[in-house]
């Protein structure tokens, strides 16, 4: 899961269409994952 987690936020940071901040404010569970980030 560790492993997946970075690629997994990348790829959703970079939709089409979509800036991170959209992306993140549209998927609750990707901005706790990223917001946990420099605690993991």
């Amino acid at each position: 899961m560790s492993e997946t987690c970075p690629n997994f936020i990348f790829l959703d940071l970079n939709m089409p269409g979509k800036t991170g901040f959209e992306v993140l404010k549209d998927n609750p569970f990707i901005t706790r994952l990223f917001a946990a980030g420099p605690y993991l």
